[in-house]
């Protein structure tokens, strides 16, 4: 696979009104305008505007570097205004005298003397580590593809908060105001209904104060784990041949799961599901109903572990996979083509859900390549 982009984007557009408010913009306008054409220039961001307002734009005391992404946008004009319908988050650079404020549409509203006091052109993805940047990346890469969309790209900074701290450098972003940032967690839920895990709560909680451009979304299922294509991950642990135990487990798990497609998102695929979570041991009355109707949907239905165990039955009813599975779907996803990855990922029973995340990190990273003039 190519190597992954990693830098820092956002769909942004100039409100027509500056054309009028701001005939000759001073040199702090100039610096926030000029920021924005560079990080378009350098493949960081998109940029989107009416001819009226790039001529101004271009009228300004700019870089030629500036002025030349202007141009560009320019003469695509109706190539973007198509693009354009594809992105649900969108930066709208407005007159100063406004205020930052989002709608549910997803247009943030960004006045300009926020960008002439620090102009950011950055954008940052949050994961608990890493590699799971990396891994939302693909996911944004196979939603582009999925949907054609062609003459874009998702570029954005990774950054692993380091599990439950997330929150904390989730809150340092929004408080530092230097760059945009989505956060994306695990749940940790074990059925549907259950509550999303602290992490999750709070860093959803702060995104919703709206006091920075910046959101928070949930993985659909328990963990990362659980939305990872699972056509690809059976590739990637079959082409592993030093663990052939490891294969049979995988074979379990994708049978078992087959006709079962919530039990494939939210049961713990790292250290196994158990008998356990059927029964009443546990106290939790819509869990153990959840997975007494998984069991009961087999057939013929399963009653228990069929080993004689008591009420806190140990015995796995979905088998584990340890806890390396995410670094082997990443390893994988390096060594083959973003289109071999993209045509094992749309016939995996979790595709829905592994897309529902692509698309939101798609919408936060979408960049105009970088320029070549």
């Amino acid at each position: 696979m190519a190597s992954l982009n990693q830098g820092k984007p956002m769909w942004l557009e100039i409100d027509e009104s500056l054309v009028d408010l701001y005939p000759t913009a001073t040199a702090s306008q100039c610096a926030a305008l000029e920021a924005i054409a560079l990080s378009v220039f350098h493949g960081k961001n998109s940029l989107y505007a009416k001819k009226r307002t790039l001529e101004w734009i271009c009228a300004q005391q700019l870089s030629q570097a500036a002025k030349s992404v202007c141009l560009r946008i320019k003469n695509r004009l109706s190539e973007y205004a198509s693009l354009r319908d594809f992105i649900k988050i969108k930066i709208i650079v407005v007159s100063s005298d406004r205020e930052l404020s989002f709608n549910d549409a997803g247009l943030w509203e960004l006045p300009l003397s926020a960008l002439e006091n620090n102009p950011i052109s950055t954008c940052t993805l949050l994961a608990e580590n890493l590699s799971d940047a990396d891994i939302y990346l693909i996911a944004a890469e196979h939603y582009r593809r999925h949907n054609k969309i062609n003459g874009l790209i998702t570029n954005l900074t990774p950054i692993g908060g380091g599990g439950n701290q997330i929150y904390p450098a989730f809150l340092r972003f929004v408080d530092r105001k230097e760059t945009f940032c989505l956060s994306v967690t695990d749940t940790d839920k074990d059925y549907p209904s259950a509550e999303s895990n602290d992490a999750s709560k709070s860093c959803k909680a702060l995104a919703g104060e709206r006091r920075w451009i910046a959101d928070h979304i949930d993985v659909p299922a328990r963990e990362l784990e659980n939305i990872l294509p699972v056509n690809i991950v059976e590739d990637a642990i079959f082409n592993d041949d030093g663990c052939v135990e490891l294969h049979e487990r995988f074979s379990k798990v994708k049978g078992g799961t087959e006709n079962s497609p919530d039990a494939l998102l939210y049961c713990d695929l790292k250290k196994g599901t158990k008998f356990l979570w059927a029964g009443d041991a546990h106290g939790n009355k819509d869990k153990a109903r959840f997975w007494t109707d998984f069991l009961g949907s087999k057939n013929p239905p399963i009653n228990g572990c069929g080993n004689g165990c008591n009420e806190k039955c140990e015995c796995f009813m979905i088998e584990s996979l340890g806890e390396r599975i995410a670094e082997k779907f990443l390893e994988h996803c390096r060594k083959i083509s973003g289109q071999k990855q993209y045509e094992r990922m749309k016939t995996s029973a979790n595709a829905d859900q592994w897309l529902e995340v692509g698309k939101v990190v798609f919408d936060w990273g979408v960049a105009i390549p970088r320029s070549r003039t």
